[in-house]
C-alpha cells in the first residue's frame, strides 16, 4: 500500500483517484488491500517480465521457477512489435506455463496428504508396496538433518524428504501413492553443490549405480522413477539408501564449508 502511494507520488497522481477508477467500484478500498495482505501472506502472487525479446537464459529460469513455486507463478512476455506502413501490431507471447508446471500446480492445489491417508491409498492400489514405503520413509524420519513434509493433491498422494541447509532447501526424492519413488535430479543439479561440475559428475556415478544404467545428461535434467517392487529386496533397499545417505552427507559437507 505504501509502494503505491509512493508510485501515485512519483506520477503526480492523487492515489484514491487512481485506485477508485481500478476498483470501479466492485469493492471497497479496506477490503481490496485486505484481499492483496492475504494473498502475499499466502503466496497467491504473479510474477511477470514483461520485454519485447527474452533472453534464452531467463527463459530457463522463468520455467525453472515456475514449475517450482506453488502457488506463486512466475512467467515472462515477450512481446514482438510488426509494422508495416501505419499499422502496428503488438503479438504477446506468454513464457513459463509449461504442461510439466500446469500439472504440477494442479497436482499441488488439493488435499494436504498425511501418514494415515497416504498408506491407505497406496495400499488399496498397491498392496504389495506398503511395507518398503514404510521402510523408506522410517529410514528418512530417523535420518538426522532430515525433515519429511507431505505433499498435496486430489488424487495423488506423496512425502518428501527435504534438507535444509544455508538457507537453502534440498528436495531429495518424492515416493508416491503409485508406487514410485522420484529421484528429483533435475532440482539437484540446478543448485550447490551439484551445480558445480565436479560434484554434478559424481552426482551422475552414483545414479548410475542406482539405477543399473548409463544416465546421460538428458536425464540429469529430468526425474527419474523407480517401483518400489525394484527396491523391496534387502540388496537393492540397501542401494537406494545408500545413494540417499552419500546424497545428505555430500550435502551436509558443502554446508560445513561454508
Amino acid at each position: 500500500m505504501e509502494q503505491f502511494e509512493h508510485t501515485c507520488v512519483a506520477r503526480k497522481r492523487d492515489s484514491t483517484e487512481e485506485l477508485g477508477a481500478f476498483l470501479a467500484g466492485s469493492q471497497e478500498p479496506e477490503k481490496f488491500w485486505g484481499t492483496v495482505k492475504e494473498n502475499l501472506r499466502n503466496g497467491n502472487v504473479r510474477m511477470l517480465f514483461v520485454a519485447d525479446q527474452i533472453p534464452e537464459e531467463l527463459k530457463r529460469i522463468v520455467e525453472f521457477l515456475n514449475e517450482q513455486m506453488d502457488p506463486a507463478e512466475v512467467l515472462a512476455v515477450e512481446i514482438k512489435q510488426f509494422a508495416e506502413g501505419s499499422t502496428q501490431a503488438l503479438v504477446p507471447k506468454v513464457i513459463g506455463q509449461t504442461s510439466e508446471a500446469t500439472a504440477r500446480k494442479q497436482v499441488l492445489s488439493g488435499r494436504r496428504w498425511d501418514e494415515p491417508s497416504f498408506f491407505e491409498v497406496l495400499k488399496a492400489g498397491h498392496t504389495g508396496e506398503v511395507g518398503t514405503a514404510k521402510r523408506l520413509l522410517t529410514w528418512f524420519q530417523e535420518y538426522p538433518t532430515v525433515e519429511v513434509r507431505w505433499g498435496r493433491g486430489s488424487t495423488a498422494g506423496s512425502f518428501i524428504p527435504m534438507l535444509f541447509t544455508a538457507g537453502q532447501k534440498n528436495q531429495l526424492c518424492a515416493v508416491w501413492t503409485n508406487g514410485t519413488v522420484e529421484l528429483y535430479l533435475q532440482w539437484m543439479v540446478q543448485k550447490p553443490p551439484f551445480s558445480d561440475p565436479e560434484a554434478y559428475e559424481q552426482l551422475r556415478q552414483h545414479a548410475e549405480k542406482l539405477l543399473n544404467k548409463k544416465v546421460t545428461d538428458d536425464m540429469m535434467q529430468k526425474r527419474p522413477n523407480i517401483r518400489l517392487t525394484e527396491v523391496a529386496s534387502e540388496a537393492s533397499f540397501a542401494r537406494l539408501t545408500d545413494f540417499f545417505g552419500w546424497l545428505i552427507g555430500r550435502i551436509n559437507q558443502t554446508e560445513e564449508k561454508q
